[in-house]
């Protein structure tokens, strides 16, 4: 039950990511690129607290296989502020310009 709302959730943040990454690039940076560096920071983050929490509060025995999902969800979804604005900033930024090594 709670699986496929998370799962609804990155969906429809992954919809809603295009038109975001739209206004906010920066104007040397591809669509593309910056769509897919705003949405893996983004996953990397939520998905990494999400699971880093559900298995410290399994591992620790502080809640059982089903119990573990709402404080992790809850965790997870405060981190998702944060990585939106790292995010954000990733994709505002210009690209570099430093040649590629030999």
């Amino acid at each position: 039950m709670i699986g496929g709302l998370i799962l609804a959730l990155w969906g429809a943040f992954m919809v809603v990511a295009w038109p975001y990454c739209r206004h906010a690039r920066h104007p040397r940076l591809p669509l593309a690129a910056a769509y897919l560096v705003f949405v893996t920071v983004v996953s990397m983050i939520t998905g990494g607290t999400f699971f880093m929490t559900a298995s410290l509060l399994f591992g620790f025995g502080f809640a059982t296989d089903v119990a573990v999902f709402p404080p992790a969800t809850l965790i997870a979804l405060a981190a998702t502020v944060p990585a939106i604005l790292l995010g954000g900033r990733m994709i505002r930024r210009p690209p570099s310009r430093q040649p590629l090594p030999d």
